[in-house]
């Protein structure tokens, strides 16, 4: 009987896949820490392939992990952005409309329409809104014969 290594080392990997993924990145890991040059200059071969493409995978990454603070932004786990808007569920949410500064868990995915909804619910335009509205009524209503 012939020996078949590449049917042997087929099923070894297929057995054994967890425990070689171990040493690949512990290999990895080692090897890059001790040479940092050749890990800069593989970064820099694989940004500069497609500079657009990376561009839009660091936009990505910074909508889903970073929020705008006063001008600064900070890392927060704000949860998995939904498909559609948390309030009016018609529109793609795209913004993450925080109630505290300081605390950047508690808010709301909305989509662009709902979040400056949000704003001015936050600032009290919807009291002056409500005010003005009773207001020009009564005068409607007080002027009509």
């Amino acid at each position: 009987m012939v020996f078949d290594r590449t049917a042997y080392m087929r099923e070894y990997r297929q057995k054994n896949r967890d425990k070689i993924r171990a040493y690949y990145r512990e290999y990895t890991r080692e090897y890059t820490r001790n040479h940092p040059e050749k890990r800069k200059e593989w970064n820099k071969r694989y940004y500069d392939k497609d500079k657009e493409k990376s561009k839009e995978r660091k936009r990505c990454y910074n909508r889903q992990h970073y929020l705008k603070i006063d001008g600064k932004y900070v890392r927060h786990d704000k949860g998995l952005r939904p498909k559609l808007c948390q309030l009016c569920n018609k529109f793609p949410a795209r913004d993450y409309h925080h109630w505290k500064n300081g605390d950047a868990i508690l808010g709301l995915w909305v989509c662009p329409y709902c979040h400056k909804l949000c704003e001015g619910v936050d600032k009290g335009l919807d009291i002056a809104y409500r005010a003005l509205k009773e207001m020009l009524t009564q005068t409607k209503l007080t002027q009509e014969p």
